[in-house]
């Protein structure tokens, strides 16, 4: 958060108010400013402009390049105490995941991207291979996230015998700690809020609501920043969320039903079939996923970054599994390997097996001809069209099942 400004040719300081990204040059020894640390910078103040998409050409926000040898740290106790810890536990947690393969440093920044959420330190060609492929919203602290963390915090609560309608008092405050700590993003907004108002439910004697929790967690950050309204990575998280809620039902129902038991049947099926099943349903139900995603995204793709994967299917069915492995490995890495530091090495070292597939499979779907492309703007007109056929659609369809849920006696009365 930028105070004030003075130029070269000036010695007034000039109060502003506002948020700059600064990009800043130092040796791997240099003292780098933490969150709560006032300092002073030397170097140049830019306007960044969008190059693709809808807003190519227009201004974006200001960026500030300088060296660390010409900043002068002012002082220390400034910003909000909470998180303040918080961050300082995100350091913690990403030199534990780091422990055992330090000699590795894209796999664990990597790591530290999916987990911790540090962007930043993704190279910048993984960067554009995940960009290509459609598969960059994996290191958005998102949904699958807040799943897995609060589905550990869960295991435990219920082993320790605490009641269903207790666990939000526990389950809330960790779920707000983990979103400060990996840096307030709106995908992570929404899937803490989302988190903590689902488990609510019980507590008041309410039965869960998808929608409901959807609708809430979109009205409290846009009440708190109306601004969000038109940003990009709160517009893609609602509406993957919304079209997997909607469409990955009617995806699985339909490959379930390819292949589902006989019920005039007489004998039941043999154990190798139905593990057969189980096999399908597992990738019907991870092709419903990506197939839902790809499908309701793919419009605010082309629209704001002016690009088309059709590679981004695939690559998905491949490196959102992965992910969420590494996910899984790294909660456990940290909870366990707080305890006993062996088991984080053993957890870092299975998520570097994981990483190196990730970003390999990255690189090759990437490298596919014609698996991206760049494609014009999509109008907003063109987009809301798009949606408001697939909402016809799901109507339709919703209309279609409801009717044949009745019985004929209740459809002649």
């Amino acid at each position: 958060m930028a105070e004030q400004v003075r130029t070269g040719w000036s010695n007034d300081w000039q109060a502003v108010a506002g948020k700059v990204s600064i990009r800043l040059f130092a040796k791997t020894d240099a003292h780098i400013p933490a969150y709560g640390e006032r300092w002073t910078f030397s170097g140049y103040l830019n306007q960044a402009v969008y190059k693709q998409g809808l807003f190519a050409g227009k201004p974006g926000g200001l960026f500030f390049s300088g060296s660390a040898w010409k900043a002068k740290p002012l002082d220390k106790e400034q910003g909000n105490a909470l998180i303040k810890r918080c961050l300082q536990g995100r350091v913690w947690a990403g030199r534990l995941l780091s422990h055992g393969i330090a000699d590795r440093p894209e796999q664990m920044c990597i790591l530290n991207s999916i987990l911790l959420g540090y962007y930043s330190q993704i190279p910048r060609d993984l960067y554009q291979a995940f960009a290509n492929t459609g598969t960059l919203h994996v290191f958005a602290i998102s949904g699958s996230h807040v799943v897995i963390l609060g589905g550990a915090i869960i295991f435990i609560l219920a082993a320790c015998g605490l009641p269903r309608t207790r666990w939000v008092l526990f389950l809330g405050p960790l779920l707000i700690l983990y979103t400060a700590m990996t840096g307030l993003q709106p995908s992570a907004i929404r899937a803490c809020i989302m988190g903590i108002l689902y488990w609510i439910a019980p507590l008041i004697g309410r039965k869960p609501d998808i929608y409901t929790t959807l609708a809430i967690s979109a009205i409290l950050i846009l009440a708190i920043s109306p601004d969000d309204l038109i940003n990009i990575g709160f517009l893609l998280s609602y509406i993957a969320v919304l079209g997997l809620i909607l469409f990955c039902p009617v995806f699985s129902r339909i490959l379930n039903r390819c292949f589902t038991h006989d019920p005039l049947k007489l004998e039941p099926d043999p154990a190798w079939q139905e593990n057969l099943r189980g096999l399908w349903h597992f990738f019907s139900e991870l092709f419903s996923v990506s197939l839902a995603a790809w499908l309701v995204t793919t419009p605010l793709t082309i629209m704001f970054f002016g690009t088309f994967s059709p590679i981004g299917l695939p690559s998905n069915l491949l490196i959102v599994p992965l992910s969420s492995l590494v996910i899984i490995t790294g909660v456990l890495s940290l909870t366990l390997g707080s305890c006993i530091l062996f088991f984080a090495d053993l957890f870092n070292h299975a998520n570097l097996a994981l990483i190196v597939l990730m970003t390999e499979s990255a690189r090759w779907f990437a490298a596919v001809p014609h698996g991206y492309m760049k494609a014009p703007p999509v109008p907003l007109w063109a987009a809301l069209a798009f949606y408001g056929v697939l909402i016809i659609i799901r109507f339709s369809i919703w209309v279609y099942a409801k009717e044949r849920a009745v019985s004929p006696i209740e459809g002649e009365e």
